[in-house]
């Protein structure tokens, strides 16, 4: 009754719009991850290693995101960006590569 009481504005708030999730288990799964890493990723033995963790996070990601694999998206651009034009580089970006898959 207590959790009732203490909820009851957004309990409303639920009942009133059919559009509201009743739990917010998807954002949970989604930040699931970074919760469960942050104690492993609290000393990375430098600076540049936590800005290279950092970037490499954030490719998974961004790959995660659009439905990529990132080991399939990270082989294939590692082996392209060296002859691929640097005014196409965005063509190599997750999103964009998702696209131009067959």
């Amino acid at each position: 009754m207590r959790y009732t009481l203490k909820n009851w504005t957004a309990l409303n708030r639920y009942c009133e719009d059919g559009n509201l999730s009743i739990d917010n288990n998807a954002t949970e799964r989604a930040i699931r991850g970074v919760a469960v890493g942050r104690n492993n990723w609290t000393f990375f033995g430098s600076d540049q290693g936590g800005k290279t963790a950092a970037v490499l996070r954030s490719s998974t990601a961004s790959c995660q995101r659009v439905g990529v694999e990132p080991f399939a998206w990270f082989k294939d651009v590692l082996s392209r960006i060296a002859s691929h034009p640097i005014n196409r580089i965005a063509e190599l970006l997750p999103h964009n590569w998702a696209s131009a898959q067959p």
